[in-house]
Parts: structure tokens; C-alpha cells; sequence
């Protein structure tokens, strides 16, 4: 059994880390959530801790076996009822040689959903007792309940009633009101903690579950809406050897050190607070492995036994038996105890001698057989069990006349004879206080129905695990099938998608390129004009014809108008490369711009459902990105050759072979002639340079118009590339269908399931070790 829940946590585990993020069909989701659950609930079944709960009534004992049981000092204990709410023990196995610790405390409160439930259950008690009331007791008694077990009520109307009349009316009645009230003052004041779990202090702790006279109902009190108080010990194997206990946990110790819980559940039929109590215990107890339930030894067949025998069979109508151990709590207790102590009983030869001399012990026994017919009862005195574990010095004075007990009844069991049933109860109680024995049987629980219980649920969760699992791999292989019936499909309609852009594309190349090299971009022209202004106007050459034309005597100009055309050419390749360069970034953003209009999200999306391995993916997902085509479109153009510079000196405006007027010296210079008077005037010179600038914009206009073709060329060239690589693309497809999505974890499903088959087929570590370097 321990093999199979090993086996069944590393399967539900291996299930978890491969459905964490699985990339996977959304139609798919469902079932993985699905299985993804079940192994949690798989692994919740092999890693919860046993939990063990003591209950019984009030000053039975339970919380000073649970002292005992965990080596604990400075518990409430006490002959009056103390333990007002759940107390669970979260129990780690701690050093060796080391005193038992408390590493953390915190308050669970109750939820809105239960304390609602809480209030509605005390209301129907309370309304179905106070049918017994008469008179003014009776006036306005059933509004003020349901006022008080309504979720939005104060109880103060109650509150009122009770103050009134409680001390005359039946005592169930005064108890429930008094619960009712308490509560919904406590919901009224302190509601925010409803669902917390915060860390409290030792003292906190003690005041949330002390239940005393000093607990007023007319104040709100937090001690109402506790649902348990969580403690966490740590416990030398010499005090409790957990491995013992509940076998060796090697394959979940470090997943959790909680390993056991043991809850100490409140007394019930205490005066304060017993139906509220009672239905805290009806509402943890089914959860609970084992039961260790203690009889008050003073008097064992009263009201308290009878409500014992009615909750247990009612939680555990059918496997009772195998979950609870009965006992009495503290031997003390027993009504006559001390006449272990005569000499007449010292010499009881039968077991009939002793329940004869003792009748409390036959009541006890009588009881406890109602209880668990098919265990005998065990004897546990817990002030002799604490002195022997030298944790008793905080006690009053009450262990010494214990142990004076126990030691008179080891005397007593040593004259039994070796069958009798009650040579082995007291000789226990006399040796430890009865404290090994409740050990052995617990144990045997533990390990017998404890791991049994246990070993159903994983059973259970497994088989459900395994349904789920087995849905889980046929969607997959189903949506693998679909997806690698329709891949080639929908690639192929993606790589039409595509194609259909690039077609339109290239049907818009010229249109585009007209617009922004035409009078469709004005901007572009006025660019270019200005920057072959300031490229003449920076002529060194200028500076000097100007200086002449002013009248200084400055020769640097050129001479004739041949002298003219090397310049000129260098600066219309200067304004033809530079605005080349803007004319063609301005295209590439109208290309990009129109693109992005013809990939819709449509055809983005469809990409990223489409499967292709990784590189092709890569391929087509540049198709469909415009701004990985920015390279493709620069790079094409920066190829584009330079132009003819062939035909730049018929541009060039003045076409004489004779010098220019600023170049003759000025002696040479004719006095009358008024043409060459006009060559030296400054509008002249101005007139002119506007001649040099108009013939260069006429150049590189012509240069630029040249260009468009060849642009386009190049451009519709890269684009035909981009087709060529969606026909590779369908091609491979159609040669080898994409990879579907879920294959891969379909594939590690299955290598899963065979490595840890149910069944109870034992798979070890190192085989669990080989299948993940093999994964």
C-alpha cells in the first residue's frame, strides 16, 4: 500500500510540472484543467497528514493526553471546562534530545458562508426548545431568534429577551440564546476577521480559547466566530517517533514536514457553549483518520456517553470501529479509585473480583463496549504520565494521589492472571500512565485502517486521475489527427493570403512611387530646390563674381562658361544622391503604410495557429511583418546605379565660348559697350545663378524620373523573392506535414503513464530518475 501511494504522488506530480503551461488548442483548455486538477487532488490524498482528533466531554482529559502525547507544557487544564475551540496541533518530528517546541500559532476564523450556517443551525435549536415557553417568556421569543440566526441580524433583540427572561426559562433554552446572542454580536464587531488567518501570540492564543464565566454574552467577543486555533510543534522522536507512528515518509517528507495533526476538540455539554461546541466537532470530525474519544471516568455511563455513542455513530455509521479508540481519561476520576489501595482488592484473583470490588470499571467497560464493541478500553492517567515525562511541575498537587492510584492498581494487575483483560490495562496505567499503551493501539490504527483509509482515497483519486488522463490523451490525439488532416490546408490558404498582398503590392509600386517622386509631393520638389540653391550659393566662385559685380577688383571667378560645367555636374550628384535617398525613404514609408493595411489581424492570427517548424515559422512570420521588409526595400534601392551624367552640358543655360565679362581685365574693358556693362550689374549676376540653380532642378528632376523604373524593377524583384519563399514553404508542407500542437505533451503523457501504471505496480526512484533524463 505505502509502494502504490508513492507510486501514485510521483505520477499525479509528473502530471502537474507537464500540464503547467502547456501550449496547447484553446478547445483543449477544459480537459487539461481538468486533469491538472484531479492530480492535485491525487496529491493532496498521498501528502495530507493523519489527522487525529480527541474529543469527549468536558474535563475528560483530552487536552492533558495531548500534553503527553506531545511532550507540551503550560496547556490550559483545569477541572472545570477550559478548551473553548478547535485546537489544532501541527506536528513536525523535530531533533533528537531536543524539548518539544512551538514554532507558530495563528487564528482561523470562521468563514461568512459558516458562521451563517453556524447561526441558522442554533436558531432552529433554539426555536424548537422555546416552543416550550409560556407567557411574557414567550412574547416576541420567535422574532427575536430569527432576527439573531438571519445573517444581516445584531442580535440585540435577543440580547434584550435573554437579559429578561433567560434566568427563568429551561435551561437549553437559556444556553442556545445565550450562544445565539454572543455570536451575532461578535459578527456585528469584529466581521472583518471573517476568512483571516492571522499569526497570534501564546497569549492571544490562550484567550481565544479559554471558555469561562468570564465571558459575558452582552459583550461581542471574538472567541464566537474562531473556527480552530492552528499550533505548530515540533516533537523529539523520543517524545513521538513519527516514522513509528506512521511509517517511513521519505517520499513526501520534503514536499511537507507536516506530517500528523492532532486536533483537541472542545468538551461538549459544558454549560457556556456545548451546542455551538458540538457542532464545531459534527463539523471537523468525518475528516478525521483516527479518534481517540475519552469517557469522563466519574461518570462513565451518563448523558455525555449516550451523546458520545449517537455523534459517533452518526459520523461513522460504518467504519467506527476502525477509526476510534475509547478510553477514560484520567483514572483519578473513578468513582471509588481508591480502594485499589485495600488489601481485599490487592488480593482479587479474576477480573469479576475487581469490577465486583470496583463497579465503576464494569460501567466503564459496559460503556465503552456501546461505544467500540470490538476493542477493549484503554485506562489513561494523564497527571502520572506527565510526572514520568517530568512535565508535571506545573501541576497542583493532584499527582501524587495519582500515582499512589496507579501504583495501588499495578499492584492489583499483578495478581491477575496473565489472560485477564484488566492485568494489561493496569499494568500500562501503573507503568506510564497508560501512555504506551494508547501509543501501541494508535499505532496499530495508524498503520492498519490509518494507511488503509489513506491507501483507498490515492486509490480512488488514481482511478479518477486515470479517466481524466485517458480524456485528456484522446482530445489529444484527436486535435492532433484535425490539425494534421487540416495543416497543409491552412497553409496553404495562408501562403494565398500572402501571395495576395505581395500581388497587390506590386500592382501599387508604380502609383506609389509616382506620388512621391511627381507633383503629388510638393514637399519633396521644394526640398530639393532649396538644397541646390545653398549648394550653388556655397560656389567659393560666387563670393568673387559678386565682389567684381559690386565693383571690387577681385578676380577668383571663372573664366569662361566651360569652366562653369564641373561644378555644376558635381552638384547635381550631390542633390541627385541626397535626394534620392529621401525620395526613396518616403516611398519605402508609403509601401510599409499600404501593407499594413493589406495584413489584416485576421492573417497575423491565423500565422500564429498555423503550425510550421520553428525556422519555416520564423520565414512566413517575416511575410506578414511589413517592417521586416524595410532592410529588403533599402537595400534595393541603395543598388539602384548612378546616373548618365551625359547631356548635363546642354543643361547647362549659358552656352557662349567667350569669358565672362567679370574675368577682362580692366584695362582690356571696352568704355562704351552696354551689354558689357549689363554682364558686370549685380541683378545680372543674381539672374544668372537663378539660370544655374533652374538648369540643375532640370537635371536632377530628369535623373529622379530616370530612376522610377529601375526602382520599381529592383522593388518588384525583392517582392518576387518574398513569393518564392512561400512557394518553398507549401512545398515543404506538402511534403511533410507541420508538428501539431499537443503532439510533444501526448507524447510525454504516455511515456508518464507507462513509467507509473495503476495497479499497484511498484516503480522506484531510480526508475522515475531514468524516464526524466530520458525526457
Amino acid at each position: 500500500m505505502r509502494q502504490d501511494i508513492r507510486t501514485a504522488e510521483e505520477y499525479a506530480a509528473g502530471i502537474r510540472r507537464l500540464l503547467e503551461h502547456p501550449d496547447l488548442p484553446d478547445e483543449l483548455g477544459p480537459a487539461v484543467a481538468r486533469t491538472r486538477d484531479q492530480a492535485g487532488r491525487l496529491l493532496d490524498a498521498t501528502r495530507r497528514p493523519y489527522q487525529l482528533g480527541v474529543l469527549g466531554e468536558f474535563s475528560a482529559g483530552k487536552t492533558m493526553f495531548i500534553a503527553s502525547l506531545l511532550g507540551l507544557e503550560g496547556l490550559l487544564i483545569g477541572d472545570q471546562p477550559t478548551t473553548g475551540n478547535v485546537t489544532a496541533y501541527w506536528v513536525r518530528q523535530g531533533r533528537s534530545g531536543v524539548p518539544t517546541v512551538v514554532t507558530g500559532r495563528h487564528a482561523i476564523y470562521l468563514t461568512e458562508t459558516a458562521v451563517a450556517q453556524r447561526r441558522e443551525s442554533i436558531g432552529q435549536e433554539l426555536h424548537a426548545a422555546g416552543r416550550a415557553l409560556s407567557g411574557p417568556a414567550a412574547a416576541g421569543f420567535e422574532q427575536a431568534v430569527w432576527e439573531a440566526a438571519a445573517r444581516s441580524g445584531d442580535g440585540r433583540t435577543l440580547l434584550r429577551w435573554h437579559q429578561a427572561h433567560a434566568a427563568q426559562a429551561p435551561n437549553q433554552v437559556r444556553r442556545l440564546s445565550a450562544q445565539l446572542v454572543a455570536i451575532a454580536l461578535a459578527v456585528r464587531e469584529f466581521g472583518s476577521r471573517l476568512g483571516a488567518r492571522p499569526s497570534i501570540t501564546e497569549a492571544e492564543a490562550e484567550d481565544l480559547l479559554l471558555i469561562s464565566e468570564r465571558r459575558p454574552v452582552s459583550e461581542p467577543d471574538p472567541f464566537w466566530i474562531v473556527d480552530h486555533i492552528a499550533v505548530t510543534v515540533e516533537v523529539a522522536p523520543e517524545v513521538l517517533d513519527l516514522d513509528r507512528l506512521l511509517g517511513d515518509a521519505s517520499w513526501n517528507h520534503e514536499v511537507s514536514k507536516d506530517r500528523m495533526v492532532v486536533y483537541d476538540f472542545p468538551g461538549f455539554l459544558n454549560d457556556i457553549s456545548g451546542e455551538r461546541d458540538l457542532t464545531l466537532t459534527k463539523t471537523l470530525l468525518p475528516d478525521m483518520d483516527t479518534v481517540i474519544a475519552l469517557l469522563k471516568g466519574g461518570n462513565p455511563d451518563g448523558m455525555a456517553s449516550d451523546e458520545l455513542t449517537s455523534l459517533l455513530r452518526e459520523v461513522y455509521p460504518a467504519d467506527r470501529r476502525g477509526r476510534v479508540l475509547v478510553g477514560v481519561g484520567n483514572l483519578g476520576d473513578v468513582q471509588d479509585v481508591r480502594r485499589f489501595e485495600t488489601p481485599a482488592l490487592r488480593q482479587a484473583q479474576s477480573d469479576d473480583e475487581v469490577l465486583a470490588q470496583v463497579p465503576t470499571l464494569r460501567k466503564l467497560l459496559d460503556t465503552a463496549g456501546r461505544l467500540n464493541p470490538d476493542d477493549d478500553p484503554f485506562f489513561y492517567s494523564g497527571l502520572t504520565a506527565l510526572h514520568h515525562m517530568g512535565l508535571s511541575g506545573s501541576l497542583d498537587n493532584r499527582v501524587g494521589e495519582a500515582v499512589r492510584v496507579v501504583e495501588a492498581a499495578g499492584a492489583v494487575a499483578a495478581g491477575l492472571p496473565q489472560s485477564s483483560r484488566l492485568r494489561t490495562l493496569l499494568t500500562a496505567t501503573a507503568r506510564d500512565g497508560g501512555k504506551e499503551l494508547v501509543l501501541d493501539r494508535l499505532a496499530d490504527r495508524l498503520a492498519g485502517y490509518g494507511l488503509t483509509a489513506r491507501h483507498s482515497r490515492v486509490v480512488k483519486e488514481r482511478a479518477a486521475l486515470d479517466l481524466a488522463e485517458g480524456d485528456l490523451e484522446a482530445a489529444l490525439d484527436q486535435a492532433s489527427r484535425m490539425v494534421f488532416a487540416s495543416a497543409g490546408a491552412e497553409t496553404e490558404n495562408l501562403v494565398n493570403q500572402v501571395k495576395t498582398v505581395l500581388s497587390s503590392l506590386k500592382a501599387d509600386l508604380p502609383p506609389l512611387l509616382a506620388e512621391t517622386l511627381g507633383g503629388g509631393n510638393p514637399s519633396l520638389m521644394d526640398e530639393i530646390r532649396a538644397d541646390l540653391i545653398a549648394r550653388v550659393f556655397a560656389w567659393p566662385q560666387w563670393w568673387a563674381i559678386m565682389s567684381t559685380a559690386t565693383g571690387t577688383e577681385l578676380r577668383a571667378g571663372p573664366e569662361s562658361t566651360e569652366e562653369f560645367v564641373g561644378p555644376f555636374t558635381a552638384v547635381c550628384h550631390e542633390v541627385y544622391a541626397s535626394s534620392r535617398n529621401l525620395a526613396l525613404v518616403r516611398w519605402e514609408q508609403a509601401v510599409l503604410a499600404k501593407a499594413q493595411t493589406l495584413v489584416t489581424d485576421d492573417l497575423r492570427r491565423r500565422l500564429a495557429a498555423v503550425d510550421l517548424p520553428e525556422q519555416e515559422r520564423e520565414t512566413l512570420a517575416a511575410l506578414i511583418r511589413p517592417a521586416e521588409w524595410r532592410g529588403i526595400l533599402t537595400n534595393a534601392a541603395a543598388d539602384l546605379p548612378q546616373p548618365d551624367t551625359r547631356g548635363v552640358e546642354h543643361a547647362f543655360p549659358m552656352r557662349r565660348p567667350h569669358r565672362f565679362a567679370w574675368s577682362i581685365p580692366h584695362d582690356d574693358r571696352p568704355a562704351e559697350d552696354a551689354w558689357f556693362v549689363h554682364q558686370l550689374h549685380p541683378v545680372h549676376v543674381i539672374r544668372l545663378r537663378q539660370q544655374v540653380v533652374d538648369a540643375a532642378d532640370m537635371v536632377v528632376r530628369d535623373w529622379l524620373d530616370a530612376l522610377r523604373p529601375l526602382a520599381d524593377a529592383q522593388i518588384r524583384g525583392g517582392l518576387e523573392t518574398l513569393e518564392d519563399i512561400l512557394e518553398q514553404i507549401r512545398a515543404d508542407v506538402v511534403r511533410r506535414p507541420a508538428q501539431a500542437k499537443g503532439t510533444p505533451l501526448l507524447e510525454e503523457l504516455r511515456k508518464l503513464r507507462a513509467a507509473y501504471p495503476s495497479g499497484g505496480v511498484n516503480v522506484g526512484f531510480s526508475r522515475f530518475a531514468d524516464w526524466k533524463k530520458g525526457a
